[in-house]
């Protein structure tokens, strides 16, 4: 089962899928935009800080960011909430 979550991006109750990863440091996402799909990896350095990767641009993008932000308040919240 994939693991979901739902996040508000601008006024939009948007949905965002976790897909497998196969890499130890990254972990992939689908968020499913009204204007279509937003492919992102959130890499995570040697410092454990998290960066934000549209995969289409294949680098940080200030939506990808947003976006980024939100995802981990919303798996932060559903994990406190198990």
């Amino acid at each position: 089962m994939k693991n979901s979550v739902q996040i508000n991006f601008h006024g939009e109750l948007v949905t965002v899928e976790e897909q497998p990863s196969s890499g130890d440091n990254e972990r992939h996402f689908v968020v499913h935009l009204p204007k279509g799909e937003l492919m992102l990896c959130v890499k995570e350095d040697t410092e454990g800080a998290g960066r934000w990767i549209d995969e289409m641009a294949n680098h940080a993008t200030a939506t990808s960011s947003e976006v980024g932000a939100l995802i981990e308040t919303a798996l932060g919240k559903q994990q406190n909430s198990l």
